[in-house]
């Protein structure tokens, strides 16, 4: 599925505030308020690729991550996440981590202020998981997460962000 936002997207849930105009899908945040567009997936192997830009960070000494999820429960809070933001340390990084807890279960230094943009792919292979940047992080992890039914997409937390574009693969 390639979805360029130029409407509603077609069989998405939403959690938070999104509005969708001139071709991106935008998430409107405060602090502590938690946004996802997501699709269900069946199966266990699927890739999530996006382009994202960081419009507004909220809060300080907290989690700030945008990017793509796995495994998503929105009324739980449950997510596995191939993100950047920033950290409860308040450094920006890159991470692969799990929302329910806001911790990173790997990450690397990056850049994560408003106007930043990145284009992030994860790939999940049952609970073997892989964040790419494309600007250097090549991270991988493993997490036993398993929320049904699997719901993939777009994530954001105490961050207001475009995505330009959402494309999700599922491989047999």
């Amino acid at each position: 599925m390639f979805e360029g936002f130029s409407h509603v997207p077609t069989g998405a849930q939403e959690f938070g505030s999104w509005s969708y105009s001139a071709g991106t899908a935008k998430i409107a945040s405060s602090l502590n308020s938690l946004g996802g567009l997501t699709w269900p997936i069946s199966g266990n192997l699927e890739t999530v690729v996006t382009h994202v830009t960081i419009d507004a960070l909220f809060g300080d000494m907290i989690a700030r991550p945008v990017g793509v999820v796995h495994e998503f429960d929105g009324p739980a809070a449950e997510g596995l996440m191939c993100v950047f933001g920033v950290n409860p340390s308040n450094q920006p990084v890159v991470a692969i981590a799990d929302n329910k807890t806001t911790t990173a279960i790997t990450s690397t230094p990056t850049t994560a202020t408003i106007g930043t943009a990145k284009t992030l792919r994860s790939r999940r292979t049952s609970t073997s998981y892989q964040c790419t940047d494309f600007e250097g992080a090549a991270l991988t992890a493993s997490s036993g997460l398993d929320v049904a039914p699997n719901r993939v997409g777009l994530f954001a937390r105490s961050v207001s962000a475009h995505f330009d574009w959402v494309m999700i693969i599922k491989s047999p």
